[in-house]
């Protein structure tokens, strides 16, 4: 059947298929249409090992794009099928949250937005459509590969020079195609090499690149303490992708590592000037307004268990040490969002809505990560939250980590009249525990005004 652009029954449902070694749009009537792929910008490693995966079986596919949450153009606010009717295939974007399969139908390629199928992403879906459609065996290798970037979507966190690391930090400053384009020319490295490390070959090529340098940072240094013991890691690693044409990629890795470093210990200096820490319950808060992407890590580093950061585009970002016991994080994603929807003049939303994991609004809650994010280096375009940094964002985590709620008016005990009853906070709950509450706690009621 000949590929045809656009050219779909408009009453008919569509689904993505592989056919004759070609990804398409096909509807009920067995029409197709050669897509447009959208995925966001500053790929990361998903993105990368969805379209390696295609390119390693040969698979055709559209021109990508990327497009991120924008006025002009949320991606989020049109559907799966939508984007499909207009020939787009999602991947590792949004679709407001449906799962990948709608009546058996393949819709799009990002998570599943399934709570019963919590554990896929871009590139199982990916592969799993090519193991349907083209009868593809995956060998160990690319599996391990697979499983790799799985792990490191779903539950975040990354290591030194990891391929998840290079995807988010080394290659971070390209131009989004370039970054790509690159990503999977490391890919293709490591299959071709079968993950063999080429310690000695890197070891030249970091000779090189440190010659005439002062102050090489010492997880640099630890890197290529590792490399010449023989114990770099099982995964896509910088030293397993080494090889002479990759050589020149290595190189570039390396440099702008280094330069990620020095930001590193420049967000290091900030964190010692940090002038207020704010200490509750045993939980310390710090904001700060500042465009080093490093900062959170140094101030996680250096005890700090909140971090609240607004760049200078107005986008605001929390931080949260994942393994810290008393941060009320899903009470504090509920309240930013219920503050939120009051900032827009909206009616407050259901309680499943202001806790849901992923997005809502223009709030992105990663939980497994233990991240409340308004924009991010992968949805640049999204718009700006409308709460104020200072007068509203931070006291409201100091509010939920106090025991005190949003719009609290210190009526005791909780009567259903308050606007925040049915959202049933943590510490309302309490409260209505409680038989008897006579007055407030000890210490100022936040009073946010809606």
């Amino acid at each position: 059947m000949s590929i045809r652009r656009r050219n779909l029954h408009d009453n008919n449902k569509r689904e993505i298929v592989i056919e004759n070694g070609i990804l398409k749009i096909r509807d009920l009537d067995g029409n197709t249409v050669f897509p447009t792929m959208i995925a966001h910008p500053n790929p990361d490693s998903d993105v990368a090992a969805t379209f390696f995966a295609l390119d390693l079986y040969k698979i055709k596919y559209g021109e990508v794009e990327f497009k991120s949450n924008s006025e002009n153009g949320l991606v989020e606010e049109k559907t799966a099928e939508e984007w499909l009717r207009d020939g787009y295939i999602l991947v590792d974007v949004g679709g407001n949250g449906e799962p990948e399969k709608v009546g058996g139908r393949l819709i799009h390629l990002d998570h599943s937005h399934d709570l019963s199928n919590k554990d896929t992403c871009a590139t199982t879906i990916c592969l799993d459509l090519i193991k349907r459609d083209m009868e593809a065996k995956p060998d160990e290798l690319l599996i391990k590969l697979v499983n790799f970037v799985r792990r490191n979507d779903l539950r975040g966190g990354r290591g030194f020079l990891d391929f998840a690391d290079i995807c988010k930090v080394a290659l971070a400053k390209l131009e989004d195609h370039e970054k790509l384009l690159y990503m999977k020319a490391l890919l293709n490295a490591y299959i071709n090499n079968k993950g063999e490390p080429n310690s000695e070959l890197f070891c030249e090529i970091f000779a090189e690149f440190a010659e005439g340098k002062k102050n090489i940072p010492q997880k640099l240094l630890d890197y290529l303490k590792m490399v010449q013991e023989g114990k770099t890691q099982n995964i896509p690693d910088l030293v397993r992708v080494t090889n002479p044409e990759a050589a020149s990629l290595v190189r570039l890795i390396l440099e702008e590592t280094y330069l990620s470093q020095m930001e590193y210990r420049e967000a290091e200096m900030l964190c010692r000037r940090i002038k207020e820490v704010i200490l509750v319950g045993g939980i310390s808060l710090v904001s700060l307004e500042t465009d080093n992407p490093q900062f959170h890590r140094a101030a996680l580093s250096n005890g700090a268990d909140i971090i609240a950061v607004k760049r200078s585009n107005g986008h605001v970002q929390i931080y949260t040490r994942k393994s810290k016991k008393g941060i009320n994080l899903e009470d504090i994603v509920v309240a930013i969002r219920a503050e939120e929807a009051c900032a827009n003049g909206d009616q407050l939303p259901n309680l499943a809505d202001l806790r849901r994991d992923g997005a809502f609004g223009v709030w992105y809650y990663f939980k497994a990560g233990g991240m409340l994010m308004n924009g991010s280096s992968t949805a640049n375009a999204q718009r700006k939250t409308k709460l104020g940094f200072k007068k509203k964002v931070a006291p409201t985590i100091v509010a939920v980590q106090n025991g005190y709620m949003p719009y609290c008016k210190g009526r005791y005990p909780c009567s259903k009249e308050c606007d925040l009853y049915l959202l049933n906070f943590a510490n309302c709950r309490r409260y209505r525990a409680t038989a008897e509450n006579k007055g407030s706690r000890k210490g100022e009621t936040l009073i946010l005004a809606r």
